[in-house]
């Protein structure tokens, strides 16, 4: 090692004919420190570091792997929604077309049943007009029978009476009963 002498009780001299000895000496003491260090120091360190290192890569990728399956499943909802928006139009379309089929079946229902109603109620007024001019055709024929009746009697024999009503009767029966 380097020498120092005392030179005065404050100063001191060194000693540098030892010198190289001494930096070889200390940077072989560095070196073997080094080699020391790095086998049971640093390399475990080391070690350690990588496989922190690691665990944050597979951390990294596991969350980037998260947030594709997230994207996917986004984007998998959201073309499902889609899917069940447009069934949802497509029932709603639906669902107002069979209303309208309804509406116009049922407006054709009643038309057609006015029509029927329509129809038997002339019918009907046809029946009873044919049954009021038979009437009137009957109470006209007994009226005029009546009538004749009296009058032939005054006048004509029952034979000339029979033949005259006959007669009265065939002409009414040919002739048109209208309004």
């Amino acid at each position: 090692m380097f020498h120092m002498m005392l030179l005065s009780e404050e100063s001191y001299v060194i000693d540098f004919s030892s010198m190289p000895l001494q930096l070889v000496f200390h940077a072989l003491l560095v070196l073997v420190l080094f080699f020391i260090l790095g086998k049971l120091l640093f390399k475990p360190v080391q070690k350690i570091l990588d496989k922190r290192k690691e665990m944050v890569q597979s951390s990294i990728d596991d969350a980037q792997q998260k947030q594709q399956q997230a994207q996917e499943l986004k984007a998998e909802y959201d073309q499902k929604l889609a899917a069940a928006m447009t069934e949802r139009d497509q029932i709603i379309q639906d669902a107002y077309k069979t209303a309208q089929e309804k509406e116009r079946a049922i407006l054709e229902d009643a038309r057609q049943e006015a029509a029927r109603i329509r129809e038997r109620a002339s019918r009907e007024v046809a029946l009873e007009q044919d049954k009021a001019r038979d009437l009137l055709k009957r109470e006209t024929v007994s009226l005029a029978a009546a009538i004749a009746e009296k009058f032939v009697r005054e006048s004509i024999s029952d034979s000339d009476q029979k033949q005259l009503v006959e007669d009265a009767i065939a002409e009414m029966e040919d002739a048109n009963w209208q309004n």
